[in-house]
């Protein structure tokens, strides 16, 4: 016979006989030791808030949100007179922006219209304190006022011509008649003033770098450009140099 002792140490019984169980007797934990528990997670609790606490502290601010304010436009105004000509055959068109008291000044010629099949030039004036944007932001403004985008443009390159630095890319544009390929190109800024400019040849001729410096070279200040103390960023009159128009017009 198999027996077994109970826990309350009575005496064994037979389980063939009796097939339930034995009762274990078992004694509940000290009161002491629930007390300890709750304490231990109370003060497990307080630290992690505390630490919570902390890093919420430390965390750096997030910068005050400042608005901004919107770019007063520029209006047409006759009564400023142009500041740079170009010496091209045919008509060009000249016109100057400015934005009265706030200053600043947006002069734009015209050599050409953006949808014929023929030679377009575009030279942006500007006198601002604003800081240079990129040729590609230039371009791009540029185009978007003749109701064009940029499709494409190249990594803008300089060269050092009679006029000093200019910075250009070959871009293809597109507008209203399709595709043209064209050039963007600005000189160096100096005292902020700007000149830059978007060129594009005739039919299929493709403007390169000595058409471009034929262009920029048959431009010139006036009086009043003179005035303007543009001569830093557009110096003096460039020679002309045999073979310039030839390919342009």
């Amino acid at each position: 016979m198999q027996q077994v002792w109970t826990a309350g140490g009575q005496e064994p019984r037979d389980f063939r006989a009796d097939d339930r169980l034995p009762d274990y007797e078992f004694a509940p934990a000290p009161r002491g030791g629930h007390w300890l528990g709750v304490a231990a997670w109370r003060v497990g609790g307080a630290a992690m808030l505390a630490l919570m606490l902390g890093i919420a502290y430390h965390r750096p601010a997030a910068p005050p949100q400042t608005a901004l304010a919107p770019e007063v436009p520029y209006s047409v105004d006759s009564s400023l007179p142009p500041l740079v000509s170009i010496a091209l055959p045919g008509q060009a068109h000249y016109v100057a922006r400015s934005r009265g008291a706030q200053g600043g000044r947006k002069d734009t010629l015209t050599f050409g219209e953006w949808d014929a099949n023929a030679l377009f030039l575009q030279v942006s004036v500007r006198q601002t304190a604003s800081a240079p944007r990129s040729l590609f932001v230039d371009l791009a403004m540029q185009s978007a006022e003749l109701g064009a985008a940029v499709l494409r443009m190249n990594r803008p390159e300089t060269f050092v011509g009679a006029r000093g630095p200019v910075e250009w890319a070959e871009a293809n544009l597109s507008g209203a008649k399709g595709e043209r390929s064209c050039i963007g190109f600005r000189l160096s800024p100096a005292d902020g003033s700007r000149v830059s400019g978007l060129a594009c040849g005739a039919g299929d001729v493709r403007l390169d770098r000595a058409k471009l410096e034929c262009l920029v070279d048959a431009l010139s200040l006036t009086p009043a450009g003179q005035d303007a103390r543009l001569g830093a960023v557009l110096p003096g009159v460039a020679p002309r140099r045999a073979g310039c128009a030839r390919g342009l017009v």
